[in-house]
């Protein structure tokens, strides 16, 4: 009977490791994406596209379902660069300022 526990923990220890190492990965990814100007450019088109820093509020139940599950995953891309690489969104911010300075218009408010 004890070897079937033993074995359960060991199962749930090489889980927790397992897990442990997808986390360091993704962190290692993401950080690795973020140092590439042409990635943080996309992911500051994908933020917008998402409305991230909208107002996701419709009277219409379908539209507002869909605005906020695309907030949804804004939030979560944004949430990801702040945690793990929270310089490169000041970053973003700068590079699309400017870009938007050489059409003769600053987004002064992200």
């Amino acid at each position: 009977m004890a070897d079937i526990f033993d074995k359960q923990e060991e199962s749930k220890r090489a889980q927790t490791r397992f897990l442990g190492l997808l986390a360091q990965k993704h962190d290692a990814a993401l950080a690795n994406l973020l140092a590439n100007k042409d990635f943080r450019f996309y992911m500051s088109e994908l933020l917008g596209f998402c409305k991230t820093f909208e107002n996701a509020f419709s009277e219409k139940g379908n539209v507002a379902a869909y605005q906020n599950g695309m907030q949804a995953v804004g939030q979560k891309i944004f949430n990801d660069i702040m945690l793990i690489e929270p310089e490169a969104y000041l970053l973003m911010c700068q590079e699309e300022n400017d870009l938007l300075s050489m059409r003769g218009e600053k987004d002064e408010f992200k």
